[in-house]
């Protein structure tokens, strides 16, 4: 994985396609009697590819530092640019609830091994993701002719 700096500010990192990725996000809380949950979001050309946000609330207390931890797996992202968002949501006590954004928080660019044809360019379609899915092919001995 290579790291950079644009000259936005944004943390811009490159992986391969075939490689697990990683999003942390770090926070912290000032107030006792708090709960988290997370959420990441990832964009490509504009358009909106996937959002996971944590099944449950943590327990989190006061005055401490946190790092969330999301896995995006290998072989799902297409080879292509991608910004993330994250998110914090804190409630507190009966039910105050702050939610904390930060709209491109990061971009990063996945490169595949896709094969390559004499002209040079992919030999499949550019979609936002492409996952590795497990194929296969039967012989179906007594299938009727139409």
């Amino acid at each position: 994985m290579k790291m950079t700096l644009s000259a936005a500010n944004m943390l811009t990192i490159t992986t391969r396609k075939r490689r697990c990725s990683a999003v942390r996000t770090r926070f912290r809380t000032h107030r006792s009697k708090t709960r988290v949950r997370c959420t990441v979001e990832l964009h490509s050309k504009g358009v909106l590819v996937l959002r996971s946000t944590q099944p449950f609330l943590h327990d989190v207390g006061a005055d401490q530092a946190y790092e969330a931890h999301v896995k995006i797996p290998a072989n799902l992202l297409a080879d292509t640019g991608y910004t993330v968002n994250v998110g914090v949501t804190l409630v507190r006590g009966e039910g105050e609830e702050h939610a904390l954004m930060k709209d491109k928080a990061l971009s990063f660019m996945v490169y595949g091994d896709a094969e390559v044809n004499a002209l040079g360019s992919s030999l499949q379609r550019k979609g936002v993701i492409d996952p590795q899915l497990d194929w296969t092919i039967d012989v179906e001995p007594n299938v009727l002719r139409a």
